[in-house]
């Protein structure tokens, strides 16, 4: 990420220069709206989803931005393929979070890329503030977000069907991994009906696209005050708070004029600024690990003074026997060092597990305390309850400093190579 241009320069260099852009999503719809696409393709900014960049290309549309988020290895295969000079002048923009195979079949053609982290608490912690954000539950999502930050005043959508066509097909023709395993993917899923593109009559939908749809009605809400929003996909199910409109008359009445295309280039920073955020991250990763270990001594040692109260027939010195208000106290101080800023590092590793057992431990804590007796006893019940918890602790932060360990690798390597270190 840090040796590729960042989304902050992107953002400073390409803001404002287009006022229309168009986001190519692959539902059953696309395969009607290609030919206007290619027609008017000069004249706005196209942001293409990831799946629909092969369809794309057997077209001869090429467009400005491809983006994809998915960490599954199967999204990684639709960038499988030499376009040769149709990747020129076509940025790709991925979550860092992003399969390694989607890294390796981009470098591998030589395309253009830039990587932005996830609004995940590792990432921000680490805190690049040139490399901004950017997220979203699909990568139309992505896409919107994108085309809002590059300040396009109009934004149309096509082929975001998020409903299953008449012929039951999900995505668009010649979806690259072919009909029968899209057919296959889709009816894994639970499915649902929801109102229709236009208000009339019914479609079906799955689960997932219904989530995304969800997701889509409240962004568009909020942003339909800034941005005029059109769902030009002429099917699927209809997402509020967009303009419904065909592709068609969109076209003509937003898209008046060629755009000076190929936008401008986005480098990466200079040599001597990436040194500096390379040391960082590499002194930052070593610091996370140095707490990771601290951590884990810290839940060993308070998991070895539980063991007095969880098992009284435990063989250990009763003369080195903590009270059991230390004993509590301990557990406090872990659990409030894991709510701390500087433990903001674990919260991917963590966050879902401790979520699970806070909620299963919140009638103990909510218990009613009437006498000295009762609160020893809500005590004792505290600490038995959190064995696991410790264990857990100390197991998921050991795992995660195993990962850095070995992640660590690539970025010491370069840096030994830059004579840094």
């Amino acid at each position: 990420m840090l040796t590729h241009a960042s989304l902050e320069e992107l953002i400073k260099k390409r803001k404002g220069k287009a006022d229309t852009a168009i986001i190519v999503a692959t539902g059953p719809s696309l395969d009607k709206q290609l030919p206007l696409l290619k027609k008017y393709a000069k004249k706005a900014s196209i942001f293409c989803l990831d799946a629909s960049y092969p369809i794309l290309h057997e077209h001869g549309i090429k467009p400005d931005y491809v983006l994809t988020l998915e960490r599954v290895v199967a999204t990684s295969e639709f960038f499988d393929n030499d376009f040769g000079d149709f990747d020129k002048n076509v940025l790709f923009v991925a979550l860092a979070l992003t399969n390694p195979k989607t890294i390796e079949y981009l470098e591998r053609n030589k395309r253009e890329y830039i990587l932005t982290p996830k609004t995940l608490p590792l990432a921000m912690d680490m805190d690049f503030k040139e490399y901004q954000s950017l997220t979203g539950m699909s990568v139309s999502h992505m896409a919107f977000l994108l085309a809002t930050r590059l300040k396009h005043k109009n934004i149309i959508f096509i082929g975001q069907d998020l409903a299953f066509g008449k012929d039951d097909k999900g995505h668009s023709k010649n979806y690259s991994r072919g009909e029968e395993k899209s057919k296959q993917e889709t009816n894994r899923l639970a499915k649902h009906t929801v109102k229709a593109y236009g208000g009339v009559g019914t479609v079906k939908t799955t689960e997932v696209w219904f989530l995304f749809k969800n997701i889509f009605e409240p962004m568009f809400e909020r942003a339909k005050q800034n941005f005029n929003i059109y769902n030009a996909t002429e099917g699927g199910a209809r997402i509020e708070h967009t303009i419904e409109k065909p592709f068609k008359e969109c076209c003509e009445e937003l898209l008046g004029k060629d755009l000076k295309k190929p936008f401008v280039k986005i480098k990466p920073y200079k040599r001597e600024h990436q040194n500096k955020l390379l040391l960082y991250a590499y002194k930052k990763i070593k610091t996370y690990q140095r707490r990771g270990e601290n951590l884990a001594k810290e839940c060993r040692r308070v998991s070895k003074q539980m063991t007095y109260f969880i098992n009284p027939q435990s063989k250990q010195n009763a003369k080195n026997k903590p009270s059991l208000t230390s004993v509590y106290q301990n557990l406090d101080k872990i659990k409030n060092k894991l709510g701390t800023k500087k433990y903001a590092f674990l919260g991917e590793v963590l966050g879902p597990n401790l979520h699970h057992y806070e909620s299963s431990l919140a009638p103990l804590y909510l218990q009613n305390v009437l006498s000295e007796a009762d609160k020893q006893n809500k005590m004792v019940a505290w600490i038995y309850a959190h064995e696991a918890w410790v264990d857990e602790v100390h197991n998921l932060t050991l795992l995660q400093n195993g990962v850095f360990k070995a992640a660590i690798v690539p970025l010491r390597e370069l840096l030994e190579k830059r004579k840094l270190i």
